[in-house]
């Protein structure tokens, strides 16, 4: 008789873990669909193309230069490109490339 009552006793306590287990499953999923609202709504607004820009400017980084080409800078410079040239507007001038110092 004794093992009956242990055993409905762990039954129930294991249910009541389960029921907290949803409600943070449902927090989470909650976060993350208005993570993903956020996102949505910086792209249909333009912005996250300002802030992409903004990031990848090659002067905006400490030694970042913008030339035709790197090898006029001299050797302790290479080219990035992962980053990007900006003219006078603001907008990408793909005439030139971004050359950062490498070395001492």
């Amino acid at each position: 008789m004794k093992n009956i009552g242990k055993n409905i006793w762990k039954k129930g306590h294991g249910m009541s873990i389960k029921g907290q287990g949803m409600s943070i499953n449902v927090i989470i999923i909650a976060v993350l669909a208005l993570l993903v609202l956020v996102v949505l709504a910086f792209i249909f607004t333009g912005k996250i193309g300002k802030f992409s820009t903004t990031t990848a400017n090659c002067e905006a980084i400490s030694g970042g230069k913008c030339e035709i080409d790197c090898y006029y800078l001299g050797s302790n410079y290479v080219q990035d490109s992962s980053r990007v040239c900006l003219d006078n507007n603001g907008e990408v001038d793909t005439t030139e490339v971004c050359c950062v110092k490498v070395g001492g």
